[in-house]
């Protein structure tokens, strides 16, 4: 039997940003986000998330961008195997200079967030033609998003500390060799995608699939070992 895998989704995006994934892998889950509590810890929200969604048997866990952030830190309290990032970091020293330099900043209030959910709504109604499809599905997931949650995530991000160096499992990492918003030359990539950006899952689907493809197999020679 398939291992169980675990992803959870990058900030402002769902489950959509891993169709191509699901897709082709029948094992993958994408966990619907839980609220957050006031104030609460990327690692406390991990811990609290992993008591609603462990599997109670070995799975890998993974995710895009702050999905993958999230995945570092539940690894610690779930039967994980390894842990899968795509475009995403290893730790908060891998974030770029300009996201650490928020830290300490107030918080963005929530009414910005629905704001720009409302004008992503607007720019797919007036310029989707335009846009292509990968854009499209970017911004109607961030049309979609809860202000709230998007509202926390922030802050959990530039607030985010690690209680180890290291992650608690083997990190197998993809990324896009254009990605601005988290750029490679911070963090140690396993695949580096050319052309790729920030969601490659989206836009470089098949460089993906063929990443996890490698990967499963490899752990399902390992469990037969």
């Amino acid at each position: 039997m398939s291992v169980p895998v675990l992803f959870f989704s990058g900030m402002g995006a769902d489950h959509r940003v891993f169709a191509s994934q699901m897709a082709r892998f029948p094992q993958i889950t994408v966990p619907a986000w839980i609220a957050p509590l006031r104030d609460e810890s990327l690692a406390d929200y991990a811990r609290r998330f992993a008591g609603q969604i462990d599997p109670h048997t070995h799975c890998i866990v993974g995710g895009a961008s702050f999905g993958g952030f999230l995945a570092i830190e539940i690894s610690r309290h779930l039967p994980a195997r390894s842990c899968v990032l795509i475009g995403s970091v290893r730790s908060p020293g891998e974030l770029p200079p300009h996201i650490r330099t928020l830290r300490g900043q107030p918080n963005i209030p929530a009414a910005l967030f629905q704001l720009g959910g409302a004008l992503a709504g607007l720019a797919m109604s007036w310029s989707g033609a335009l846009l292509g499809q990968t854009n499209c599905e970017i911004l109607a997931q961030v049309r979609d998003a809860a202000p709230q949650f998007l509202q926390w995530a922030c802050r959990a991000v530039v607030t985010w500390r690690a209680d180890f160096h290291a992650a608690a499992v083997p990190v197998h990492q993809i990324h896009g060799a254009h990605d601005h918003i988290l750029p490679p030359q911070y963090t140690r990539p396993d695949v580096l995608v050319p052309n790729a950006g920030h969601v490659l899952s989206l836009s470089h689907a098949e460089e993906v699939n063929w990443f996890l493809e490698n990967l499963l197999e490899q752990d399902g020679r390992e469990t037969t070992a």
